[in-house]
């Protein structure tokens, strides 16, 4: 299901997660078991609302803003009631324990062997703009208890220390991984140091273990490592530069401005240009602000060229100026090159997936349009004549009228006295790219049953014989007779197929006989045009009639008079089908949208 299709504004709460754990290791079971714990948490919930009444009777709580608040705990993660800050706060053994400060910014250490003894990395709240954002990337760690905050003023044997710390592990998630178990922690180390005056280290606490281990430090000014990008513009697909990562760094943010339409995507490409004889890997984490809950992840690792596509759940809100966010978490033995492009194959999918339902509407809009446009060509003048169907197509589209209001429009807004308009709900680009879909698919259409009509009608018409050929041949032509020259016949039948079996089967039926009166319209035109055709190639080679035999004033009159006649008999049959060509792709389009209907009759269908 799309994500965007589990919001609703009848809703109270409305709750979506893409960050499902370890689901990027391996496969359904891990799906299965997170679909479970989904259950358990509705059924959490449900039973947290049930209250008993004076007898004993089990019903759920009436006031809604304490089943809201339940909601919140359960599906939101809010806090529950029994939670103590007491509880965040953990005794050290310093005994037990390495106390190390590295003054550096950026570093890594590897124990291939394991930690023979607990360590404990501090790290400094300094107040220096240097020191302002923490990054780190903890590997192959057990505990999540592993990163907190302290007021370090302790000594023992030249080594500093504190006896209590509070635990931040609230900052850390895990990461996709490529065999290890990879936990991240960002920090605003200026404004936790804002919130908590007497800290002053955060620090990284690391059992010990026998099993290989890793960790990397990247301390920055959070604005050098900020990148900001400006959504291009619709017509725009070329790859765009953006940065060279410098060494030592392990994670960059992207800011996307602009992307404000579900059906907006963005590529962004990393490439590896050098590593310290490391394999590299790139993990990416996708989110917004407008979205709750909406993060997504992509890993990359052994790749020297990685493509991330970028795209919201939701169409932002007129009111909120934010930006998608892009977190690229790196290898911090390699530098990377960042560039990006608008995706065209993403943004097409996209509009498909989501957009495909207004097709049906804008083919029917133009089919009407230029059905209109088909009747209007007769002049009051002359006798009634039918427009082509195809120039009917291609005039009948409002792509000029939307163009000069959207011009109109932008005009508009250069004068600050007229006020702003409206805004739409979706782009104007969207509406033009369905229609002259719609447009196209109605001209090949309209293109594919000319194509059947000449080649295929006469096969079509046998099949009909087929199917209602009687013992009795005068009876057998009859019904055919009945079925070309009285349409209340072949309703009578259509409603009697619908009511035995389903609508779309008598749809498919209606299809098939109105092909078929289309050939035989078509059979005598061509008989027609061909009578025609040999008669005026008979008075070219044998000549005119001689001026004695000319006729009299009457009877010229009555001559023209038989000609226009015939003038109309001839355009009469062609009139006829360039008349029903639209009435038939309605059809066509009718019974496309039942088709699912007689699908699910055909299945369900029990054979004697």
């Amino acid at each position: 299901v799309e994500e965007s299709l589990s919001s609703s504004v009848f809703g109270d709460l409305h709750a979506m997660t893409h960050n499902i754990p370890n689901v990027w290791q391996s496969a359904d079971h891990l799906c299965v078991v997170w679909c479970l714990q989904f259950v358990l948490v509705v059924n959490r919930f449900l039973h947290s609302i049930i209250d008993l009444d004076k007898k004993s009777n089990s019903k759920f709580i009436a006031n809604k803003e304490i089943r809201l608040t339940k909601a919140y705990q359960f599906f939101m993660g809010g806090p529950s009631s029994g939670a103590e800050q007491l509880s965040t706060l953990t005794n050290n053994m310093i005994d037990e324990e390495d106390w190390i400060e590295d003054i550096r910014r950026n570093f890594q250490h590897k124990f291939d062997t394991g930690l023979p003894k607990t360590r404990v990395q501090m790290i400094r709240l300094d107040p220096n703009p240097l020191y302002k954002f923490l990054n780190v990337d903890v590997f192959n760690l057990d505990t999540k208890e592993w990163i907190f905050g302290c007021e370090a003023n302790e000594m023992l044997s030249n080594m500093r220390y504190c006896s209590i710390a509070v635990s931040l592990s609230n900052s850390s998630q895990y990461l996709p991984d490529n065999g290890f178990s990879r936990q991240n922690a960002q920090i605003n180390l200026h404004l936790l140091k804002v919130k908590n005056p007497r800290w002053t280290h955060v620090i990284l606490k690391f059992p010990k273990t026998t099993q290989p281990f890793q960790f990397n430090i990247d301390i920055n000014n959070m604005d050098d490592r900020a990148v900001q990008i400006h959504m291009p513009k619709w017509y725009n697909f070329g790859q765009n530069e953006l940065a060279e990562t410098q060494l030592d760094s392990t994670f960059y943010n992207l800011n996307i401005h602009g992307l404000s339409y579900k059906y907006q995507a963005v590529a962004i490409y990393v490439h590896v240009k050098s590593c310290r004889g490391e394999s590299s890997s790139v993990v990416t984490k996708t989110s917004n602000s407008w979205s709750k809950g909406f993060e997504k992840f992509s890993s990359f690792y052994n790749k020297n060229h990685t493509v991330t596509f970028v795209y919201t759940p939701n169409d932002k809100p007129v009111e909120k100026n934010a930006s998608v966010r892009v977190s690229l978490h790196l290898n911090p033995s390699c530098r990377y090159s960042i560039s990006y492009s608008q995706s065209l194959s993403l943004m097409m999918s996209r509009i498909v997936q989501q957009f495909a339902p207004w097709l049906p509407a804008h083919c029917t809009a133009i089919l009407f349009l230029s059905l209109k446009h088909q009747i209007t060509v007769t002049t009051k003048e002359d006798h009634f004549k039918f427009g082509m169907f195809h120039l009917a197509l291609s005039k009948s589209t409002p792509f000029f009228l939307i163009t000069a209001s959207r011009l109109f429009t932008k005009i508009t807004l250069m004068f600050k006295i007229i006020p702003q308009p409206d805004l739409y709900n979706y782009s104007m680009m969207v509406s033009f790219l369905i229609h002259g879909v719609a447009l196209a698919v109605l001209i090949l259409m309209n293109t594919i049953i000319w194509i059947a009509i000449a080649f295929c009608g006469n096969f079509g018409h046998k099949v009909l014989l087929r199917f209602i050929s009687l013992p009795i041949p005068p009876l057998s032509s009859a019904l055919v007779t009945c079925i070309r020259k009285f349409p209340t016949a072949i309703g009578i039948l259509l409603i009697g197929v619908a009511l035995a079996t389903c609508g779309g089967t008598a749809l498919l039926c209606a299809n098939l006989i109105y092909f078929i009166l289309l050939s035989k319209m078509y059979e005598e035109y061509l008989e027609q045009f061909v009578f025609k055709t040999a008669k005026k190639i008979s008075q070219r080679l044998f000549g005119k009639l001689k001026s004695a035999d000319k006729p009299t004033s009457d009877d010229t009159a009555a001559s023209t008079s038989l000609r226009n006649d015939s003038h109309v008999k001839k355009g009469h049959e062609m009139n006829n089908i360039q008349f029903h060509l639209p009435l038939f792709l309605l059809l066509i389009l009718i019974s496309i949208i039942n088709f699912p209907c007689f699908i699910l009759w055909a299945k369900a269908y029990r054979y004697p």
